[in-house]
């Protein structure tokens, strides 16, 4: 399992994964709550995509798709969909900095920005960045919020996190 993953555990909690150690999980669960969760607790990784919620107008929202938050703590912020699940849909953007850029919010509090998944974008159409030679694994997708280690460059070894995709650069 890894960052960003859809878990669920054996107490029936489901949650996006933020941060894995040797014995535990970080996860931020469906209540918006930071849980620590042991691995020995953990179940299951929910591995269905391309799920489709309908807000309160009937709005499709789903996996990639701009949204803004209605009311509440993070009124009127724009987020990318990451995850759907049920009548929760898992965010990020990157003002959240408590939760690395995590936040979940019901689908009822949300509306629809852009449904297009401009949040991806796909390696085999991109160069990398510096090196030309250098080449991507084929069936990885570069997505906001998504962790990274440099691999050359003066900054090699340091990690990431991507914030944003434009046409040319992440």
């Amino acid at each position: 399992m890894k960052k960003d993953d859809l878990i669920k555990t054996n107490k029936n909690l489901v949650g996006i994964v933020i941060e894995t150690t040797k014995d535990n999980i970080k996860v931020i669960d469906t209540g918006n709550i930071l849980q620590v969760v042991s691995n020995m607790d953990f179940d299951e990784k929910i591995t269905i995509r391309h799920l489709v919620a309908k807000n309160k107008s009937g709005d499709e929202i789903k996996e990639g798709a701009l949204i803004v938050i209605r009311n509440g703590v993070n009124q009127g912020k724009r987020c990318r969909v990451i995850h759907v699940y049920r009548q929760f849909v898992f965010l990020f953007n990157e003002s959240f900095i408590r939760s690395c850029g995590i936040c979940v919010e019901s689908t009822d509090n949300c509306s629809i920005i852009s449904k297009n998944d401009t949040g991806r974008v796909s390696l085999t159409t991109r160069k990398p960045p510096g090196n030309a030679d250098e080449t991507f694994d084929q069936s990885e997708e570069i997505t906001v919020g998504m962790a990274f280690t440099l691999k050359s460059g003066p900054l090699k070894g340091y990690k990431g996190i991507v914030k944003s995709i434009n046409k040319e650069k992440i």
